[in-house]
């Protein structure tokens, strides 16, 4: 080791220490010269601001040695230094302002194609930017219109809290020159008309850049806290700001992000219109959100998008109707019936009934009225298979009879998973279930054929209640009790029998000219023989080939025909009730 090298060495001891006094002494008695230390790979006051030197100590080196000028750098294996730069990545802001006294500046390093807030914000560098040193950055005469896009690019990319921080901190900067402005012009007195404040707006607002690309980037990184940001400070005027709006689906993606500021920003640039192509993906991310508030924006921003559109097609008169009625809280049931179905279509219970129950719409809803597609909201949500919005729109009075189709309700039910729901609740209206249905089918028709037993008990019990007749036949020419024999639908025949017998005619033959007694005595079935015996059925029917079940029981031997002929009638009322069931069961 030199003589030089081992003063060097003292010299960054006595810095290290941090003692003034020490280090005074020794360049007074060693006379050091800076030119001894300082080269393109070292300087002592950089050394010392990164080893923290005390605030007296550097205030000495840089009267000691007469620095006229901190606008330089040097080159520390491959790494830029200067001193600014090293008391800021420190937060030293002390020592900052010590070096801003003497002829420093935050903008020298933009001259050698490097950025103080890009070196500070570079991973390899351990993210040195923070809340801090950016606003004194900022604050200290950053000059923020040359501030590198990539860096803009950087912090969206990163997408992390700290990062989407650093951007808003950086955006609001701008507005905080483009107040300060005003304030300067306010106090000097000066007069400033639309114009100037339109021109001083536009130029302070295009200090940051915001490109297209970087819209792109946020919502391919799904960062939607820099993609408000971004929209905030957008330097574009009303009209351009359009663009990003439309192109980058931008109240989408706000409601993505579950803010609603955010998307009450767009909405007072862009109304939400029924005519939007996502109108409904919007409306059902807001409701996967869970955010009932962005919800109620969606639906008053769409009403009054629509009633704008509407006086757009009035004359002038019209105009004046209609503005004094939406003051008074009125608005086109069409529109209100149109978000309910769209809610109905998202499964959104919350907001079919937020526009039913709440008070500023209440005078308004017709809910067995079209809406503007031409759509019930009652005959939605059947079709859809929403039973809880089902239910709850007819107990609101929406009327199941609207569009002259509630024949089909019921067999339609029936392929539904919650069947019996819905069926219930249709026959609680009064649904028609004695007509047929696009295959042919009627309601109990189709249940025996499905075998589904408790949705028939449910018809049959109906039908006894309200005195249907159920002497009807399917497209085969089978009546229900025939179909059901012939099927093996044991339960739903015997109940059918045992509730309806009375009523219904036990000698009705089907196509072929047979009777249910014909199919008992084809069966060798002796307790439904019995019974029907017993409540009147009649064996001398002759069926289209000529026999009757006398005939065909004949055949089958004595005992048949002793039943056919031999089995007492029970006459037919309430007395006998117990009789007839026993017989059947």
């Amino acid at each position: 080791m030199t003589v030089i090298e081992k003063e060097n060495n003292q010299v960054l001891d006595i810095i290290k220490k941090n003692d003034l006094n020490e280090f005074k002494n020794y360049v007074k008695k060693n006379k050091f010269n800076l030119k001894k230390i300082n080269n393109e790979q070292f300087d002592l006051l950089i050394y010392s601001i990164e080893n923290n030197a005390s605030f007296d100590i550097i205030n000495f080196i840089l009267n000691q040695f007469n620095y006229k000028n901190l606008n330089y750098y040097i080159n520390d294996k491959n790494l830029k230094k200067n001193p600014i730069l090293q008391a800021i990545q420190n937060n030293n802001f002390e020592i900052a302002n010590l070096l801003q006294e003497h002829n420093t500046s935050m903008n020298y390093l933009l001259t050698q194609d490097f950025d103080i807030i890009q070196y500070l914000n570079n991973k390899e560098n351990n993210n040195l930017l923070n809340i801090r040193n950016l606003n004194y950055i900022l604050n200290h005469g950053y000059d923020i219109e040359n501030l590198p896009p990539n860096l803009i690019y950087d912090l969206i990319r990163d997408n992390n809290i700290r990062s989407n921080k650093i951007l808003k901190t950086i955006s609001d900067h701008v507005y905080q020159n483009i107040v300060l402005n005003f304030l300067e012009y306010y106090q000097n007195g000066e007069a400033l008309s639309e114009e100037d404040l339109e021109e001083i707006l536009i130029e302070g607002r295009s200090q940051l850049i915001v490109e297209d690309e970087m819209y792109e980037e946020a919502i391919q990184l799904k960062n939607y806290s820099a993609l408000k940001i971004l929209f905030d400070h957008d330097p574009n005027d009303e009209f351009l700001i359009y663009h990003p709006i439309n192109d980058y689906y931008l109240l989408e993606n706000a409601v993505r992000s579950n803010d609603v500021k955010f998307v009450q920003t767009i909405l007072n640039f862009d109304l939400f219109s029924f005519r939007s192509i996502n109108f409904k993906k919007i409306l059902l991310e807001a409701k996967n959100q869970n955010n009932k508030e962005i919800i109620k924006l969606l639906i008053h921003s769409s009403l009054k998008n629509a009633n704008e559109e509407e006086e757009d097609d009035d004359d002038e008169d019209e105009n004046e109707d209609e503005n004094e009625n939406e003051s008074k809280g009125k608005f086109n049931p069409q529109h209100l019936n149109y978000l309910i179905n769209t809610a109905i279509k998202n499964d959104d219970l919350w907001m079919v009934k937020y526009i039913m129950e709440d008070k500023q719409f209440q005078s308004s809803i017709n809910i067995n009225e079209k809406d503007i597609s031409g759509e019930y909201p009652v005959i939605n949500a059947f079709n859809l298979s929403n039973f809880t919005i089902f239910k709850y729109l007819v107990n609101q009075g929406a009327n199941i009879h609207i569009n002259n189709n509630s024949h089909l309700f019921i067999s339609m039910a029936m392929d539904k998973p919650n069947s019996i729901e819905f069926i219930r609740c249709l026959l609680q209206q009064n649904a028609p279930m004695n007509k047929e249905d696009a295959n042919g089918n009627y309601p109990i028709i189709k249940a025996i054929k499905k075998n589904s037993v408790y949705i028939a008990f449910l018809l049959i019990k109906y039908a006894k209640k309200h005195y249907i007749s159920f002497d009807i036949m399917d497209k085969d020419g089978n009546t229900p009790l025939i179909l059901s024999y012939r099927l093996n639908r044991v339960e739903i025949f015997r109940y059918m029998l045992a509730s309806l017998y009375t009523s219904l005619n036990i000698n009705k033959t089907d196509v072929n000219g047979n009777s249910l007694l014909t199919y008992a005595v084809l069966q060798y079935d002796i307790e439904t023989i019995k019974f029907l015996m017993a409540v009147g059925a009649n064996p001398n029917y002759k069926n289209c080939y000529g026999k009757s079940p006398l005939d065909i029981a004949n055949s089958k031997g004595c005992e048949m025909m002793n039943i056919l002929l031999k089995t007492p009638k029970i006459p037919l009322n309430e007395v006998n009730q117990i009789k007839v069931l026993q017989l059947i069961y």
